[in-house]
């Protein structure tokens, strides 16, 4: 007995208009659930990236401007121009950070990202002056 056949009490393959019934539902369901991850779960690479920039200006802003009641403001304001809501973010923040590993990969390519950046606007301001 196969594997799907346990499943969804298919036992006679060679039969398909008899099993047709079976079948079908179980396609149904199975298209189903890959379009509800697509929708539900899935966070393209590019939504990653964004989400990796964003933090990234985030922590540029918190370095040049440690006071917070100066910097979020600041924050607010990139975080719409980058096309989000303060709630939008949250819920993508809320989602990256709900998988630690995962989460802690993203932060350090942001943190890294940030780290270059800082020091790309030191070295540039050194040699304006």
């Amino acid at each position: 007995m196969s594997f799907l056949s346990k499943i969804f009490g298919i036992f006679n393959f060679s039969s398909f208009k008899n099993n047709a019934g079976k079948i079908i539902p179980a396609i149904l369901l199975f298209a189903s659930l890959g379009v509800a991850y697509f929708f539900f779960v899935y966070k393209p690479a590019t939504e990653r990236e964004h989400f990796i920039n964003i933090y990234k200006e985030i922590l540029i802003i918190r370095f040049v401007l440690p006071d917070t009641a100066k910097a979020n403001p600041e924050i607010a304001k990139m975080i719409k121009q980058n096309g989000l809501n303060e709630r939008e973010f949250n819920s993508l923040y809320n989602y990256y950070a709900s998988n630690p590993e995962y989460f802690l990969v993203m932060y350090d390519s942001s943190r890294a990202r940030a780290e270059r950046e800082i020091a790309t606007r030191k070295t540039g301001t050194q040699n304006n002056k």
